[in-house]
């Protein structure tokens, strides 16, 4: 007879969360930019995607990657620019495992000029905010090295 039933599983851990960062959406052009707005979506956009993370180093490139993601999918509704962009993150911890999930918001517009071309080369806004958890988070995530 066995005294313990195949149901039962042992307790799995829940992730949780660690640090939580937020960039509300910011207006990404100047009135002096060289951009004429031909038409915009009707209301924000956004991609989530989760990053398994095994450096602090690796932030930036998660943020900047579900930017690239949120450029994709603009592209697909046939817009070329972002006119107002913002992110958020949280960094989850289960046992030595660390997981970052990243949301990136923006509107997108289809806009024609000289200025039109260059934002996928421009920096997310406020991306500094990330230098400086970088450091933070030395002070509560051991398992994750340094760059």
């Amino acid at each position: 007879m066995r005294l313990i039933s195949k149901h039962f599983r042992r307790r799995e851990l829940p992730w949780e969360v660690v640090d939580s960062r937020d960039v509300s959406p910011v207006h990404m052009w100047d009135e002096d930019d060289e951009l004429e707005v031909v038409r915009m979506h009707d209301t924000n956009i956004l991609v989530s995607v989760q990053h398994e993370l095994r450096n602090v180093s690796e932030l930036r490139k998660a943020v900047l990657f579900a930017r690239h993601q949120l450029m994709q999918e603009a592209f697909k509704l046939h817009y070329n620019v972002l006119l107002m962009e913002g992110w958020q993150y949280t960094l989850l911890r289960k046992g030595n495992r660390y997981r970052l999930d990243v949301t990136y918001s923006g509107r997108p517009a289809y806009a024609t000029g000289k200025v039109a071309s260059e934002q996928p080369t421009s920096p997310p806004p406020f991306i500094g905010v990330l230098d400086h958890c970088r450091t933070q988070m030395h002070g509560f995530v051991p398992a994750v090295a340094a760059a």
